[in-house]
């Protein structure tokens, strides 16, 4: 947050405070033979606001840089579109078009201050040291199991290439089989290795970027409350210091 929006902020808190009676200003006019004219004069004085220090301002960006807030997402998924060509004939067939229209898949995400922070960070930020070891844990055996299912496949490809190589080089029948068999098993484990790999990379990469796969919103919520409060407590933060950081966040 700027110096210039707690400025801005201490300057509507101010106007907003209620001001203190005002005299009229010219009191009613009255027949000197009923009752004498008196002078009437009161003074108010508004409740004064916290000036906006140095040390002020430096404990709210402190406080705006490790508080915690939970922020609605919204991801756009499918595939691009495509065109089959017109087929080849006297009467050639029009293109068909194929469109895989992309549709919106509602999320959330835990920041911290302006930054997003993975599950594990999160856990560790709120004390629950102990989650976020097991998450780390669940995180690189799946991606271990990734790893060996894609070497398997990368075996697969160096067996495809050295079955196209050998079928080409072949001059007799038992030389093509042998090339295609090797052609086929390589082309079989290659597919079977990048198949089965995507299960646990793509349950990895949810585990590491999507908290609601390892937590409720509901629980996330009440973490950040507690974690914001121990660190108002921690700087010392007042009512006026909190109202200020939310009037500069609407700014």
């Amino acid at each position: 947050m700027s110096t210039l929006a707690l400025s801005m902020a201490v300057g509507l808190t101010a106007a907003n405070a209620p001001a203190g009676a005002e005299s009229p200003s010219e009191p009613a006019a009255v027949h000197a033979s009923v009752m004498p004219m008196q002078a009437v004069t009161t003074t108010g004085t508004a409740p004064s606001v916290p000036a906006l220090t140095a040390e002020r301002a430096e404990r709210i960006r402190k406080y705006q840089g490790q508080r915690l807030t939970i922020r609605d997402e919204t991801e756009l998924r499918g595939a691009p579109s495509g065109m089959n060509p017109p087929l080849p004939g006297p009467l050639s067939s029009p293109s068909v078009v194929v469109v895989d229209s992309f549709y919106a898949v509602p999320t959330w995400g835990v920041y911290q201050g302006s930054v997003r922070i993975s599950p594990a960070a999160f856990f560790r930020e709120t004390g629950e040291t102990f989650r976020a070891d097991d998450l780390d844990r669940r995180v690189a055996r799946d991606r271990r199991k990734a790893r060996r299912w894609m070497m398997l496949a990368g075996a697969g490809a160096a067996t495809l290439t050295a079955g196209v190589v050998q079928y080409d080089r072949a001059d007799q029948l038992s030389e093509e089989l042998i090339a295609q068999q090797l052609t086929f098993g390589g082309l079989a484990m290659g597919t079977t290795g990048l198949v089965v790999a995507s299960f646990p990379a793509s349950r990895a990469t949810r585990l590491t970027h999507y908290p609601s796969a390892v937590m409720d919103r509901d629980d996330a919520q009440s973490m950040v409350e507690r974690h914001n409060r121990a660190v108002q407590q921690e700087l010392g933060l007042t009512e006026e210091d909190l109202l200020l950081i939310e009037l500069a966040d609407q700014l």
